[in-house]
């Protein structure tokens, strides 16, 4: 039986080598420059190279189409208006202590504007899933692991003995929303909301997320406080043994 399927394979591999093998090409027929000439209705002058065909860049670009119904659907915001009512401020998503529902640090949460001002909050977490902007994809669950992995206390610091979810109004103001296919197109929604927060009054604290995200979070600050009024430090751990590509922002 061994014998009988080598004998039945064989040639139906042979079969189809033979069809996926290149097959040769005739090579296009060099023209003569009487009749390229005559083709392109000019002649180059004598010494002068033939100049190649420049590609318009615009071409490479796939523009979308910026009447679409359905261009900013992902950075929209949900009907809110079948919600039940209720009093503006932060609230709990848990019945319980330890929630399953996961908030950064099991805060309360914030969805607008006015439950920051209601609840005088002084502190809004925010998360920005976004990884588009370096080497690596993965940045973007930052938020969704802080969320799940961080404690639903806060313990005291270690050397100053503060334990900052006591001194400070904190809460969970949820994500930015973020086109996963365009850096650029998800900056406008990240200014928009750390704005949106600071304009309270608030601290905003941005969870991301890429090194691309610098930009949307100070802007959005000087859109509120001016450039003038604003200072950036900017902290960057990395190792500086040749070769190494580990770092740490």
């Amino acid at each position: 039986m061994r014998l009988v399927a080598r004998a039945f394979v064989a040639p139906l591999v042979l079969v189809f080598a033979a069809t996926c093998a290149p097959q040769p090409t005739s090579e296009p027929e060099a023209s003569a420059p009487d009749e390229l000439a005559a083709e392109t209705g000019s002649e180059p002058a004598e010494g002068e190279e033939q100049a190649e065909t420049e590609v318009d860049p615009e071409l490479a670009i796939i523009r979308l189409d910026p009447d679409a119904e359905n261009l900013d659907l992902w950075s929209g915001l949900r009907d809110t208006s079948e919600d039940p009512a209720r009093e503006p401020g932060p609230f709990h998503i848990g019945r319980f202590q330890y929630p399953a529902i996961h908030s950064f640090f099991g805060l309360p949460v914030a969805l607008t504007p006015e439950d920051l001002t209601a609840g005088n909050v002084e502190v809004a977490i925010m998360g920005a899933p976004l990884d588009m902007g370096s080497g690596m994809r993965g940045a973007k669950f930052g938020p969704r692991e802080l969320r799940s992995q961080s404690l639903a206390w806060g313990l005291p610091h270690m050397h100053v003995g503060v334990t900052w979810v006591e001194e400070l109004v904190a809460v969970d103001y949820g994500d930015a929303p973020i086109d996963n296919m365009s850096t650029e197109r998800s900056m406008p929604p990240v200014r928009r909301m750390v704005r949106e927060i600071a304009e309270t009054g608030a601290i905003p604290i941005i969870i991301g997320g890429d090194h691309s995200l610098e930009y949307p979070n100070v802007a959005g600050i000087t859109d509120v406080y001016g450039k003038e009024n604003v200072g950036v430090i900017h902290f960057l751990m990395r190792t500086t043994t040749p070769g190494s590509t580990a770092a740490v922002t």
